[in-house]
């Protein structure tokens, strides 16, 4: 498997696991139950705990495409696109990492302070749409690098 492929399968876990999240601490809040609200919390810890997996097949994959021998050749506004994915992707590795801490503690906490588990719950699920749309924005920026025709008619201004 190259990086390249390991980085496509790797980058979707995240922003699904977010999204799998959201839905379990929605449903622990209207139902108000602190069991699937935690539940929600511990798929927000495993989803962003990838993080550090998907940036680093996403810098070999990177490394792969702009310099390996044999790659498919990109056209000009392609290393636009793999510099804007790059950029927004530590941007949300921030949002990734401090939704983690934030997780890890609403879930220790939660069993410390159980009255506490369903506002956590909301407050994490605030997080966990944060992860999501980065993820979606990310993504974004990261399709157009092979895939022309989801490009605007222009490049992303960059200073290089």
């Amino acid at each position: 498997m190259t990086p390249e492929h390991l980085h496509l399968l790797l980058n979707h876990l995240p922003i699904a696991g977010s999204a799998f999240a959201a839905l379990a601490l929605l449903g622990g809040l209207i139902f108000r139950n602190a069991a699937v609200c935690r539940t929600g919390m511990a798929l927000t810890v495993a989803a962003t705990l990838l993080t550090p997996l998907v940036l680093e097949s996403g810098e070999k994959a990177r490394i792969g495409i702009v310099v390996a021998t044999g790659a498919v050749p990109l056209d000009p506004s392609a290393s636009s696109w793999i510099h804007e994915h790059e950029e927004r992707a530590e941007v949300l590795a921030v949002v990734l990492y401090a939704t983690l801490i934030a997780a890890a503690g609403a879930l220790a906490l939660s069993w410390k302070k159980p009255a506490w588990t369903l506002p956590l719950g909301g407050a994490m699920l605030l997080l966990c749409l944060a992860c999501l749309g980065g993820g979606v924005w990310t993504a974004a920026a990261g399709g157009k690098i092979r895939h022309t025709e989801l490009r605007p008619g222009v490049a992303p201004p960059h200073d290089d």
